[in-house]
């Protein structure tokens, strides 16, 4: 598992990064009158959407004061919306998942499928430390998200992470007990100009994403 002290090491230290997203995950079922659904959630900081551009289709993000409180405050995938809320409107409304009672602030844009398969749809995203508190009960944080600088070579950007990581964890002419995954989308931001969108994922045992 990766610390709180690695996110603000690779902010200060590794050159080329634009946002640093930590994250951790737990899954339980959500009620909301009658109706419930089982999902993923996603404990994270609003640098999770600089990372990975990924618009609402209402509502808004954490504010700093609710990701330091750790807030019961969460952003619904559209399929969470559609089986809890059954394609009524979300924000505003407060559901209970596990034995948190949550408000809705935001309905993230559909995404769909992802390339393994997988409900992209399908998620409940709150601020990292509710769900360290309320879900895992642990500080660890399970995988990072790093966006690179498209004026900087990935592979420069990885290296010096890798090598920074390295040393944080001791694992120096031993074999790495983390994984560095790089991924590219293209993303349409604000100005309507595209962007081509590097990320490094850290996590899994552990991993560490670009």
């Amino acid at each position: 598992e990766f610390e709180p002290s690695d996110i603000t090491a690779i902010q200060q230290q590794v050159a080329g990064e634009t946002a640093v997203a930590p994250q951790t995950q737990s899954t339980a079922t959500a009620i909301y009158e009658g109706a419930n659904w089982s999902s993923t959630i996603n404990g994270t900081t609003s640098a999770y959407f600089e990372v990975q551009p990924w618009p609402l289709a209402d509502g808004r993000t954490f504010t700093p004061a609710e990701e330091a409180a750790g807030k019961a405050v969460c952003i619904i995938g559209a399929t969470v919306e559609k089986n809890l809320f059954r394609g009524g409107q979300a924000v505003g409304k407060r559901f209970r998942i596990g034995a948190v009672s949550c408000d809705v602030i935001g309905v993230l844009s559909t995404r769909g499928q992802a390339g393994f398969g997988g409900d992209q749809d399908d998620v409940v995203i709150m601020p990292l430390k509710t769900v360290q508190r309320r879900f895992t009960g642990s500080t660890d944080i399970r995988m990072i998200l790093v966006g690179v600088d498209q004026s900087y070579e990935t592979s420069q950007v990885q290296s010096a992470l890798s090598d920074l990581l390295r040393d944080r964890r001791r694992t120096t002419g031993k074999d790495d007990n983390f994984n560095i995954f790089v991924t590219q989308q293209i993303s349409d931001t604000l100005t309507g100009t595209t962007t081509l969108l590097t990320r490094i994922v850290a996590g899994g045992a552990d991993g560490v994403a670009l």
